[in-house]
């Protein structure tokens, strides 16, 4: 939920309830496409665009190297800077995934809210050809990666 606080606010906000010393953690996470990416995407993208009229082209991603900090992480240290309540910024990515069963994902499916969006026999639809899709595979499971990046800073201690 932090993505949805207005940017200016976010960091100051937090900075007003933080005791002198204190710190705090911002956990984002995001699906990700590695190199070895799992290539049950490119049929499920083709279901998408048969039962909705969407594709989503999906293709290998460089993943920032430890160390190396994206455009994303620029713009966070940026907001905590401009508050002028934070020090010792840290930051750390872990590339993680989990293997899932055709019902397992279309589990997972019908908790996002764009394919709740949809009409009940197109959401029904849509989930049966990707089901398939899965479960016809070799493994009959899915593997999505997530990167999911911890940004830790600590709220400047009081000058005493």
């Amino acid at each position: 939920s932090w993505h949805w606080i207005t940017p200016d606010v976010r960091y100051a906000k937090t900075a007003s309830i933080l005791k002198p010393g204190g710190s705090l953690a911002v956990v984002h996470s995001d699906h990700v496409y590695p190199e070895d990416f799992d290539p049950l995407y490119e049929p499920i993208q083709r279901v998408y665009a048969e039962v909705t009229g969407s594709w989503r082209e999906v293709k290998g991603q460089a993943i920032p190297q430890p160390g190396v900090l994206d455009k994303n992480d620029l713009t966070h240290i940026e907001e905590l800077n401009r508050t002028g309540a934070y020090d010792r910024v840290s930051l750390a990515r872990i590339l993680w995934h989990f293997d899932r069963t055709a019902d397992g994902y279309i589990d997972l499916l019908g908790t996002y809210s764009d394919n709740w969006a949809l009409e009940p026999e197109v959401r029904t639809h849509l989930f049966g050809g990707i089901h398939q899709v899965i479960s016809n595979s070799p493994t009959g499971t899915i593997r999505k990666h997530y990167l999911t990046t911890v940004r830790v800073a600590r709220r400047t201690p009081s000058k005493t």
